[in-house]
């Protein structure tokens, strides 16, 4: 099989939980806070744009060097093909 090609790539900048302005346009923005990009807003994204998508991460770090995710509720459902590239993460490293 060959390989599939991401569509389009969304960036997670920011850590919180919003959703994503408009579902399908192709733009992952999140309501009320201009060009950032949670990962339920790229998800909804991915799942509202067609082909294969890829989603990478650029989020602020704590002091420690760590970037966590917080969750008000369960992620949607893929429903599209997507790649999630947590290794995109600037400091990422495997098994860690």
């Amino acid at each position: 099989a060959r390989p599939v090609h991401a569509s389009t790539t969304f960036t997670v900048n920011l850590s919180d939980d919003r959703a994503d302005a408009s579902p399908g346009n192709g733009t992952c923005s999140v309501v009320n806070f201009g060009a950032f990009c949670t990962l339920r807003a790229a998800i909804q994204e991915a799942n509202a744009t067609p082909g294969a998508d890829t989603i990478n991460f650029n989020v602020n770090t704590t002091g420690d060097g760590v970037a966590t995710i917080s969750l008000d509720s369960p992620l949607p459902t893929i429903t599209q093909s997507v790649t999630i590239d947590g290794y995109t993460q600037p400091g990422a490293s495997p098994n860690t």
